[in-house]
């Protein structure tokens, strides 16, 4: 039985098509008729059997489009929307700015700065604002386009659009780094993540509350069960939230109207949130514990035209993009690792004209080793282009 049963949809081939067809002209004309694909009748049957082949193809994906597990594409977006969940879409970073120069000067919309020695990651203002009387402001800019654009804390600092009365500009902290839109995996990945809505549990419950807030990127929400402190220092019965991104305050209303009663909060970072009743509790969480990561790689590149192609000319520069990018998607609590689907070989190896590669990476200067580097649970390790030497 093809089509829709009982079990799925069971879809008809092209080769099942183009058998049933001989078969039917078999039956229709006797045996002795030539069906082969040589013959002319064969070649209208095969003609046919693509077209139904085809026209089957078609029937799975519509029936595949109505499911979250199957869907792609526009009918993913559809089929989300029916249980109230949608694709995170594109996100731009964004920066708090520090800009010196003349009081009175007007920074205008569409001011540009880029990252010392990396000119494509550029961020502007979206907002008209004045050098006030002190002859500094601070300001908020974004990256011109979407994805994961990285502006280490001190690293933003040539002026693209020079004017007047501008002398300088510097960000004190890293930008938040924005996204490009989820893939359908990703998607896909989300939305059965939200099947745990807020307030089911103490753990995923409090989690899926943090994760649902704007500028979010990432949370992790671990709890001691146990009627001591931990080895972590976490008090008796209480959750830690490691967030990345957000705004404090909204992080800690979304902890306290999700968490169950009596659990306490773990963290340095502390948010007063009054009640209905009008009483303060205090939510503490945590942000991740920036661990910077030094690298070293060794390359023999391609010099010979005749091995295949070429080492390019700033290929050291795309090695050292390559895993700054890589690096912007990393979870809280994931370990640095040389191989594996997320070793911090793969962007290198991404890079065309390299013959052999030696990559060593540890949390101190000067690496000498490529062994594992274990990142705690309430860690991220970061990677920046003053970390990383390239030498080829």
């Amino acid at each position: 039985m093809y089509g829709v049963t009982p079990t799925g949809f069971n879809k008809k081939t092209r080769d099942i098509a183009i058998q049933e067809m001989r078969d039917d002209a078999r039956s229709s004309y006797g045996p002795s008729i030539d069906v082969e694909d040589e013959s002319p009748l064969g070649n209208i049957i095969t003609i046919v059997g693509f077209q139904v082949g085809q026209a089957w193809d078609g029937q799975e994906g519509v029936y595949n489009s109505m499911y979250q597990n199957t869907a792609e594409g526009i009918p993913l977006d559809n089929a989300l929307a029916l249980t109230n969940n949608e694709r995170l879409g594109k996100l731009k970073s964004s920066v708090v700015q520090n800009i010196i120069g003349l009081a009175g000067t007007v920074i205008p919309i569409g001011f540009r700065m880029s990252v010392i020695g990396d000119s494509l990651t550029i961020f502007e203002t979206t907002s008209e604002e004045t050098i006030p009387a002190g002859g500094n402001i601070n300001l908020t800019m974004t990256a011109t386009e979407t994805g994961a654009k990285i502006a280490l804390s001190g690293t933003l600092t040539v002026i693209d659009t020079p004017i007047d009365g501008i002398t300088s500009g510097s960000n004190s902290a890293d930008a938040t780094v924005g996204r490009d839109s989820e893939t359908d995996a990703e998607a896909k990945l989300s939305a059965e993540d939200k099947k745990q809505k807020s307030g089911t549990s103490p753990v995923e419950g409090i989690r899926r509350a943090i994760l649902d807030l704007d500028n979010v990127f990432q949370a992790i929400v671990i709890e001691n069960e146990d009627d001591v402190i931990d080895i972590d220092g976490r008090p008796p019965h209480s959750v830690e939230s490691v967030v990345q991104g957000g705004d404090d305050t909204e992080i800690a209303t979304a902890i306290f109207q999700s968490k169950s009663a009596g659990i306490q909060t773990f963290g340095s970072e502390s948010e007063i949130i009054t009640d209905n009743q009008g009483l303060n509790h205090t939510i503490n969480f945590n942000r991740p514990t920036d661990k910077p990561l030094y690298v070293i790689v060794n390359i023999t590149p391609n010099t010979d035209p005749d091995e295949g192609v070429l080492y390019p000319v700033d290929g050291d520069d795309q090695v050292k993009d390559a895993i700054v990018s890589w690096g912007a998607d990393f979870a809280i609590g994931q370990d640095v690792l040389r191989d594996g689907a997320k070793g911090i070989i793969n962007p290198i190896n991404e890079i065309a004209g390299i013959r052999v590669v030696e990559v060593l990476f540890a949390l101190t200067p000067t690496p000498t080793t490529d062994t594992p580097v274990s990142i705690g649970k309430n860690e991220l390790a970061s990677f920046s282009l003053a970390n990383i030497i390239v030498n080829s």
